[in-house]
């Protein structure tokens, strides 16, 4: 599978897990202590995708954070393992994008506002794949096209935001 089409899955998945995990998460400040532990699994993929070197204090940094995380969370007694699997999933997810787009920088030697315009569109594909997927029949059923054929310069105007 080419970069831009494997990225812009992973991109996806990056911005629609989280939202599967705010549903199931209550306290938004676990979220955040979740999310913290993204610098874990970035250094773990760049080191399979030997981007990075490991190093004794690179991985002593990283490992403290991972600890720190992980003790805060401890005390966390109103959570559910969906919600935290979707919120895993999701920083792998955020760890291959980084490290993909880190890639395709360095090989291709592309500004990372290059990198963006290459990436979006597959991006945009799976996300516009994972909507009508899951959404298409709510979006009928309660009439929201309606909505967007009586406003369509609001739409407009926020798509273009």
């Amino acid at each position: 599978m080419p970069i831009p089409c494997s990225s812009g899955l992973i991109h996806s998945g990056l911005h629609v897990l989280p939202c599967c995990s705010d549903c199931c998460l209550p306290a938004v400040a676990f979220v955040q202590m979740l999310k913290a532990s993204t610098p874990f699994c970035t250094m773990l993929f760049a080191f399979m995708f030997q981007l990075e070197r490991p190093s004794f204090r690179l991985i002593a940094a990283v490992g403290l954070i991972a600890a720190g995380v992980t003790v805060a969370s401890y005390g966390e007694g109103n959570f559910s393992w969906i919600g935290i699997t979707a919120m895993l999933v999701s920083m792998i997810c955020e760890g291959l994008r980084l490290v993909m787009m880190q890639s395709l920088v360095a090989t291709r030697s592309f500004h990372p506002i290059e990198a963006l315009f290459y990436l979006a569109p597959a991006a945009s594909f799976w996300m516009l794949l994972f909507v009508g997927s899951t959404e298409a029949i709510h979006i009928h059923q309660d009439q929201h096209l309606a909505h967007v054929a009586e406003h369509p310069i609001y739409i407009a105007a926020s798509a273009v935001a």
